[in-house]
């Protein structure tokens, strides 16, 4: 799998496999209690009170504005595999796992949330498991659970988040709109965002902008994107060439589809593990592709991830670092961005970290 490919790309080593109790407090004695003593003592009983009644009043309003998702300190998430509803659609389940895979990657920019990997998440694809003993298993405290439907020109997504505690909805919103990229991205936005302000997660401005860019405007484009992003989750010498077509179809629809040069020029890197070409050719291509993704899009995490395996496998160790801690800056949750720089850190002799 890609962890393989890691291994014969970076060498690691990493691939061989308080309060008193009641017989504590003094009794006060006296002999007889004065009438002072006893205004006293009904004073401090009034302000007593008050003091009760005020707290009580401040932890009833501070109850009543805080969110639900206040109380996931860590903001973690799983989204299951969403599930097709198509009415004999063609092509409709490679569209309903593209929409999940985008997501996923969507929510993996947003550096307050801990999102669970699509590869892990594969496990649970039509399970009879409940959200919390799935959660349970992912030590996460919430889940989506999504649904897509395609009709025609029409495009209908169900998703709701839910509180793995109690089995509750903290958010849950279908959306309704015409089959275009634009209206896809936005749902993806849509949903994304919900989530973010469900779990009271921050925002810096550059992950905001994330949610509003719409990679591309061409439904081709996507298509042919999603079927390659499918195709190199499977990680084998077919479906690497397999994804490269894909890509190449999605760059002659948009050309300036940026996502897509960059998943084409991981392609480059990897192939050449499985012979199609040199690795002086692979590395070439896949740098000229990563340089103008970045031009078009200096938020796409993934492209520095790629950027970094080429500068280390140039034997420019400064470089990759940091282009690895720009990477991880845009794209935190990033499973492939964290197995890279993982790998780089035990190569430099940094395992610990690694």
């Amino acid at each position: 799998g890609i962890r393989d490919i890691h291994c014969s790309l970076v060498g690691s080593e990493m691939c061989i496999r308080d309060r008193p109790t009641a017989d504590q407090v003094a009794e006060p004695v006296a002999d007889k209690p004065s009438t002072a003593g006893l205004r006293g003592w009904f004073m401090a009983a009034v302000l007593g009170g008050l003091v009760v009644l005020a707290m009580i009043a401040i932890l009833r309003l501070i109850n009543s504005e805080q969110p639900a998702g206040n109380a996931f300190a860590d903001r973690s998430i799983a989204v299951l595999p969403f599930v097709d509803v198509s009415d004999s659609e063609k092509d409709a389940k490679f569209f309903a796992d593209g929409v999940h895979d985008d997501l996923l990657t969507l929510l993996s920019k947003l550096g307050d949330l801990r999102v669970i990997s699509r590869t892990s998440m594969e496990q649970y694809r039509g399970t009879t498991k409940t959200i919390p003993e799935i959660a349970k298993e992912l030590g996460v405290g919430t889940v989506v659970e999504g649904r897509v439907q395609r009709s025609g020109n029409r495009v209908r997504i169900n998703a709701q988040l839910i509180d793995a505690s109690n089995d509750e909805h903290l958010w849950a919103e279908t959306f309704d709109r015409r089959l275009s990229a634009e209206d896809i991205f936005q749902i993806q936005q849509g949903i994304a965002r919900a989530i973010a302000n469900s779990l009271q997660a921050t925002l810096s401005p550059i992950e905001e902008q994330v949610l509003t860019t719409t990679p591309t405007r061409n439904l081709d484009a996507l298509y042919a994107y999603q079927r390659g992003q499918l195709a190199f989750d499977q990680t084998t010498g077919d479906s690497l060439r397999a994804a490269k077509g894909f890509f190449e179809q999605a760059l002659e629809h948009d050309e300036n589809f940026a996502a897509a040069m960059v998943g084409l020029a991981y392609t480059y890197i990897y192939l050449p593990t499985f012979g199609s070409f040199s690795t002086a050719e692979g590395y070439r291509l896949a740098n000229e592709l990563v340089t103008k993704a970045i031009a078009i899009n200096p938020t796409l995490g993934e492209a520095y991830g790629a950027r970094a395996i080429l500068e280390s496998r140039a034997g420019d160790v400064q470089r990759s670092m940091e282009s690895l801690k720009k990477a991880l800056s845009l794209a935190p949750n990033s499973s492939l961005i964290l197995i890279t720089y993982a790998m780089t850190l035990n190569r430099n002799g940094r395992g610990q970290e690694a």
